[in-house]
């Protein structure tokens, strides 16, 4: 009786699963994602084992877990990007998921930063604030800061260590709320004008719901590079926001499929002071 309640259990949880699936059909493969959008697959990140040795080394241990300059996935969309750089001054990286975008801009950014590129990371997502939370650094001052001019960039801009000696500057989002306005938006956009000059690379994250807001976002860049998760993306949702960016006359550079576990981000202490945390990092401070 028991065996068969259990094949009768895992019968119906299929059937159930399998309707679902045909009625909401989620990306398989780069291939199906392709297909059906039109747009190249840039990378496939999925599980990688831990080197043993990257254990041993004290700026390794000390760095933000989910920072990886060595893998192989992260490094080929950084090439990517770097091959056509002359064109791809500012990019952002968007998505439905915050932490898989998260993750996916901070380590394209600390690639470009571990090449000896000068790259400043910027997060436009004041709800989530999530970038801080990867590199766990203070979420204030930020970019919602200065959009209300209550703070220079160069108060809000902080450094954090990448590898043994890189530093890669990241612009936080700010946790505060403030109105977008036409003439802080272009504002901002100039201040971004004026830090192209300044850094080989800007790299953005932005929710997906952000980016479709085109002239009314402060994103000063058509060039986008979308994030998708296997079996958790919906096939007609990732196809409507393809049509909507290019809509927009947005560039869409490729897909990054996200074929893994959702990234778990650290609650950061905010109580924890800047300095405290850069020196956790990797000693920012005494080299300075």
């Amino acid at each position: 009786m028991l065996a068969a309640a259990l094949v009768l259990a895992l019968t119906v949880g299929f059937a159930a699963s399998f309707i679902y699936e045909l009625n909401r059909p989620t990306i398989a493969d780069p291939r199906e994602a392709e297909q059906v959008t039109g747009v190249r697959v840039l990378t496939l990140i999925q599980p990688t084992e831990v080197m043993a040795e990257r254990s041993r080394r004290q700026a390794d241990v000390l760095g933000p877990p989910l920072i990886d300059v060595v893998s192989e996935s992260d490094r080929r969309l950084y090439l990517h990007l770097a091959a056509t750089e002359a064109n791809i001054p500012i990019v952002t990286v968007a998505g439905d998921d915050a932490t898989i975008v998260a993750t996916v801009a901070s380590n394209i950014a600390a690639a470009a930063a571990y090449e000896a590129r000068s790259t400043l990371l910027v997060d436009v997502d004041s709800a989530a604030s999530t970038i801080a939370q990867v590199f766990r650094i203070r979420s204030n001052p930020g970019l919602a800061d200065i959009i209300a001019d209550r703070a220079e960039w160069s108060d809000a801009v902080t450094q954090a260590v990448i590898g043994r000696d890189r530093t890669l500057d990241i612009l936080p989002s700010g946790t505060s709320k403030s109105a977008t306005t036409p003439d802080a938006i272009e504002r901002i956009r100039g201040d971004f004008a004026r830090m192209e000059r300044r850094y080989d690379l800007i790299v953005i994250a932005a929710p997906t719901a952000y980016v479709l807001r085109g002239a009314a976002s402060i994103l000063p860049g058509p060039d986008v590079v979308l994030c998708a998760r296997v079996a958790h993306t919906r096939i007609a949702q990732l196809r409507k926001t393809v049509e909507q960016l290019r809509a927009l006359d947005l560039r869409i550079h490729g897909l990054v499929l996200w074929d893994d576990n959702s990234p778990v981000i650290e609650a950061q202490d905010e109580t924890q002071s800047p300095v405290d945390k850069n020196i956790g990092a990797g000693e920012l401070v005494a080299a300075r």
